[in-house]
């Protein structure tokens, strides 16, 4: 079984995960996220505040989505690696 195919899936899959978390960083570069604007005077961020928390949730679903198949995906194509090795080697020359 050739596994170039499924690698190449794989490192696409991992990629992307850390580019979802490089994403994140950015978008939370600013500490914006960590602080409540309640205040009269921070009235006008609020709704940025939201919006950024929504960004966030959206790419951390997908972040943890991505990064758990991706471990199951490569913990798979690993297995394989390994019986393949262990069909080579009950191959009597």
């Amino acid at each position: 079984m050739k596994l170039l195919p499924y690698i190449a899936i794989w490192a696409v899959c991992a990629l992307t995960v850390g580019l979802l978390a490089l994403y994140r960083k950015v978008l939370t570069i600013h500490g914006d996220d960590e602080f409540i604007h309640l205040s009269d005077g921070e009235q006008g961020m609020i709704p940025q505040q939201v919006a950024l928390g929504n960004k966030l949730a959206v790419v951390d679903r997908w972040g943890k989505g991505l990064t758990v198949f991706t471990a199951v995906f490569g913990f798979v194509i690993l297995a394989q690696v390994l019986y393949q090795a262990w069909e080579a080697s009950l191959v009597i020359k």
